[in-house]
């Protein structure tokens, strides 16, 4: 038993090596999962990543070609989720791990954005750690949930 046990530890250092690995070398901004059809413009090309996330520099998000007069608010996880909150469509990111939420109006150009700046600390440490995340949309008295996005931190 004792054999076993020391044996788990390594087995798992190998196995989030390997997760490391595997997450340094995929695509910096995955989209994942489907809104709800209450925004039916919505839709993968609507949430995006539109830099890479590196240590030291600015993730920048956007939901873009949204209706005149939206309210965004973004939020980030460490955690996905696949919560449904029915009417609105499932929560994609993991409450328990939310750490930043940001709220901003969209300018009515092109449709209307909302651009979210998000700053990356210097520091080695976070290269490889993955964070999901995910916008809410308020318009014309109603709110939807966006399609998510999953990014991971690259040096």
């Amino acid at each position: 038993m004792r054999a076993l046990m020391s044996r788990a530890p390594r087995a798992l250092l190998v196995l989030a090596s390997a997760a490391l690995l595997a997450a340094s070398v995929q695509a910096q901004a995955i989209n994942y999962d489907s809104p709800t059809p209450s925004l039916a413009a919505l839709t993968t090309d609507n949430f995006v990543a539109l830099t890479t996330p590196n240590v030291g520099g600015t993730l920048i998000l956007r939901v873009q070609n949204l209706p005149a007069a939206s309210i965004v608010i973004h939020d980030m996880s460490v955690g996905a989720g696949n919560i449904p909150l029915l009417p609105f469509g499932p929560l994609l990111i993991d409450p328990a791990f939310l750490f930043f939420i940001q709220t901003v109006g969209s300018q009515p150009v092109n449709g209307g954005n909302a651009t979210f700046n998000i700053p990356i600390p210097n520091n080695p440490s976070l290269v490889g750690v993955t964070v999901f995340s995910q916008a809410g949309v308020f318009a014309f008295s109603a709110f939807t949930l966006t399609w998510g996005i999953q990014t991971t931190v690259m040096s």
